[in-house]
């Protein structure tokens, strides 16, 4: 890649612990804090060099989390609508350019099992019975 080509897109992921019976901050807004941080060049990439974005960059952010009713009221006051199944919510802010998803740790673990269950099978790995 060119030095000085942006990049395309930027993935965020914000793990909460599971089971955290509240929340001192909104993850959304955390991630929101991180995009506009990364916009304005004060966070580093990894290796410590700026991260190279303008406004056709896409971020894509995931907030993994529990979902019980103080993260229910996050999502809903800030615009957020239900996954289909219910184990999560999305939404596209358009201003800063970001897809933004909360999802239960539910959800994540069930989508993964299903994700890859064929090769687990034909590596002849068995799910573990409960």
């Amino acid at each position: 890649m060119d030095d000085n080509a942006s990049s395309k897109s930027v993935s965020i992921f914000e793990f909460k612990k599971p089971q955290r019976p509240n929340f001192d901050q909104d993850p959304i807004q955390q991630i929101k804090g991180y995009i506009l941080d990364i916009m304005g060049m004060k966070i580093k990439t990894y290796s410590g060099r700026d991260f190279n974005v303008d406004s056709s960059t896409i971020f894509y952010c995931y907030a993994i989390c529990d979902i019980n009713e103080k993260i229910q009221n996050f999502a809903k006051t800030d615009g957020f609508k239900l996954l289909r199944g219910g184990l999560g919510y999305y939404r596209y802010i358009d201003n800063i350019n970001a897809y933004m998803y909360i999802v239960s740790f539910d959800k994540l673990i069930s989508d993964v099992t299903k994700r890859h269950k064929i090769f687990f099978d034909k590596l002849g790995i068995v799910e573990p019975a409960e």
